[in-house]
Protein backbone atom coordinates (compact mmCIF):
# COMPACT_ATOMS: atom_id res chain seq x y z
CA UNK A 1 0.00 0.00 0.00
CA UNK A 2 1.55 3.58 -0.86
CA UNK A 3 1.38 6.18 1.81
CA UNK A 4 -0.85 8.74 1.55
CA UNK A 5 -0.27 11.89 -0.26
CA UNK A 6 -1.71 15.65 -0.10
CA UNK A 7 -4.62 14.59 -2.58
CA UNK A 8 -5.77 11.25 -0.57
CA UNK A 9 -5.49 13.32 2.48
CA UNK A 10 -8.31 16.07 0.58
CA UNK A 11 -10.62 13.34 -0.19
CA UNK A 12 -11.29 12.17 3.20
CA UNK A 13 -12.20 15.25 4.57
CA UNK A 14 -16.11 16.31 4.49
CA UNK A 15 -17.04 19.56 5.04
CA UNK A 16 -20.54 21.07 6.07
CA UNK A 17 -21.10 24.46 4.65
CA UNK A 18 -23.35 26.93 5.85
CA UNK A 19 -25.23 28.16 2.21
CA UNK A 20 -25.86 31.58 3.07
CA UNK A 21 -22.53 32.76 4.32
CA UNK A 22 -20.33 30.06 2.09
CA UNK A 23 -18.61 29.42 5.78
CA UNK A 24 -17.27 26.12 6.43
CA UNK A 25 -19.03 24.68 9.88
CA UNK A 26 -17.70 21.84 10.25
CA UNK A 27 -14.73 19.15 8.74
CA UNK A 28 -15.46 15.70 9.24
CA UNK A 29 -11.93 13.51 9.15
CA UNK A 30 -11.72 9.78 9.78
CA UNK A 31 -11.59 8.07 6.34
CA UNK A 32 -8.02 7.10 5.85
CA UNK A 33 -8.75 6.74 1.82
CA UNK A 34 -10.78 8.43 -0.33
CA UNK A 35 -14.70 9.80 0.47
CA UNK A 36 -17.19 7.83 -2.02
CA UNK A 37 -21.02 8.47 -1.28
CA UNK A 38 -23.01 10.17 1.78
CA UNK A 39 -25.90 10.28 3.25
CA UNK A 40 -27.72 12.95 5.64
CA UNK A 41 -30.51 12.73 7.88
CA UNK A 42 -31.68 14.70 10.82
CA UNK A 43 -28.94 15.14 13.22
CA UNK A 44 -26.52 11.89 11.45
CA UNK A 45 -24.43 11.78 8.72
CA UNK A 46 -23.18 8.09 7.11
CA UNK A 47 -20.41 8.29 4.92
CA UNK A 48 -18.44 5.91 3.00
CA UNK A 49 -15.30 5.33 0.97
CA UNK A 50 -11.90 3.55 -0.25
CA UNK A 51 -11.20 2.51 2.82
CA UNK A 52 -13.92 -0.37 2.80
CA UNK A 53 -15.47 1.39 5.80
CA UNK A 54 -18.73 3.21 6.63
CA UNK A 55 -19.03 5.78 9.53
CA UNK A 56 -21.71 7.55 10.82
CA UNK A 57 -21.35 11.14 12.47
CA UNK A 58 -22.78 13.76 15.01
CA UNK A 59 -23.73 16.46 12.40
CA UNK A 60 -23.52 19.15 15.41
CA UNK A 61 -20.26 18.43 16.80
CA UNK A 62 -18.62 16.58 13.90
CA UNK A 63 -18.02 13.34 16.44
CA UNK A 64 -17.27 9.78 14.76
CA UNK A 65 -20.56 8.03 16.36
CA UNK A 66 -19.56 4.24 14.74
CA UNK A 67 -17.31 2.75 12.48
CA UNK A 68 -19.00 0.32 10.32
CA UNK A 69 -16.74 -2.79 8.73
CA UNK A 70 -17.74 -6.16 6.34
CA UNK A 71 -16.96 -4.66 2.84
CA UNK A 72 -13.96 -6.27 0.75
CA UNK A 73 -14.04 -3.14 -1.78
CA UNK A 74 -14.87 0.41 -1.65
CA UNK A 75 -18.10 1.70 -0.13
CA UNK A 76 -20.15 2.75 -3.12
CA UNK A 77 -23.44 4.00 -1.45
CA UNK A 78 -25.57 4.44 1.76
CA UNK A 79 -28.62 5.51 3.34
CA UNK A 80 -30.09 4.65 6.51
CA UNK A 81 -33.61 5.12 8.61
CA UNK A 82 -33.98 6.59 11.64
CA UNK A 83 -37.13 4.71 12.67
CA UNK A 84 -35.73 1.64 12.50
CA UNK A 85 -32.16 2.37 13.29
CA UNK A 86 -30.68 0.59 10.05
CA UNK A 87 -27.89 1.44 8.16
CA UNK A 88 -27.76 0.07 4.69
CA UNK A 89 -24.48 0.07 2.43
CA UNK A 90 -23.75 -1.13 -0.65
CA UNK A 91 -20.40 -1.77 -2.24
CA UNK A 92 -18.19 -2.89 -5.64
CA UNK A 93 -17.87 -6.27 -3.86
CA UNK A 94 -21.51 -6.24 -5.40
CA UNK A 95 -22.93 -6.98 -1.76
CA UNK A 96 -25.15 -5.02 0.40
CA UNK A 97 -24.95 -5.30 4.26
CA UNK A 98 -27.26 -3.93 6.65
CA UNK A 99 -26.47 -2.41 10.31
CA UNK A 100 -27.58 -1.31 13.29
CA UNK A 101 -26.44 2.43 14.22
CA UNK A 102 -28.11 2.46 17.30
CA UNK A 103 -26.92 -0.71 18.98
CA UNK A 104 -23.62 -1.37 19.30
CA UNK A 105 -24.13 -4.50 20.90
CA UNK A 106 -25.74 -6.17 17.78
CA UNK A 107 -23.87 -8.04 15.59
CA UNK A 108 -22.36 -6.45 12.43
CA UNK A 109 -23.67 -6.53 10.21
CA UNK A 110 -27.24 -7.48 10.93
CA UNK A 111 -27.67 -9.06 7.69
CA UNK A 112 -25.69 -9.45 4.76
CA UNK A 113 -26.79 -9.36 1.12
CA UNK A 114 -24.28 -11.45 0.01
CA UNK A 115 -23.89 -12.07 -4.03
CA UNK A 116 -27.04 -9.76 -4.55
CA UNK A 117 -25.50 -8.28 -7.91
CA UNK A 118 -23.96 -9.79 -10.27
CA UNK A 119 -21.94 -6.59 -11.02
CA UNK A 120 -20.87 -3.54 -8.87
CA UNK A 121 -23.82 -1.86 -6.51
CA UNK A 122 -23.85 1.75 -7.33
CA UNK A 123 -27.35 3.18 -5.58
CA UNK A 124 -30.03 2.37 -2.69
CA UNK A 125 -32.41 3.33 -0.82
CA UNK A 126 -34.82 2.36 1.93
CA UNK A 127 -37.26 2.56 4.11
CA UNK A 128 -37.86 1.06 7.54
CA UNK A 129 -39.05 -2.20 6.12
CA UNK A 130 -38.45 -2.38 2.08
CA UNK A 131 -34.88 -2.02 0.45
CA UNK A 132 -34.05 -1.25 -3.03
CA UNK A 133 -30.58 -1.10 -4.73
CA UNK A 134 -28.76 -0.42 -8.31
CA UNK A 135 -26.51 -1.90 -10.21
CA UNK A 136 -25.40 -2.12 -13.74
CA UNK A 137 -26.26 -5.39 -14.58
CA UNK A 138 -29.57 -7.18 -13.39
CA UNK A 139 -29.96 -8.89 -10.32
CA UNK A 140 -29.69 -12.17 -9.13
CA UNK A 141 -32.84 -14.31 -8.91
CA UNK A 142 -33.83 -15.57 -5.93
Amino acid sequence: MRPLGQRDRELTHRRLWDIETGQILRVFTGHTRGLTCLFWSGELIATGGNDRTIRVWNVHTGECLRVLEGHSDLVRTVAFDHQSGRLVSGSYDKTLLLHDIYDAAAPDPLVEFRRAHTSLVFHLSMTSTRLISASIRRCNDR
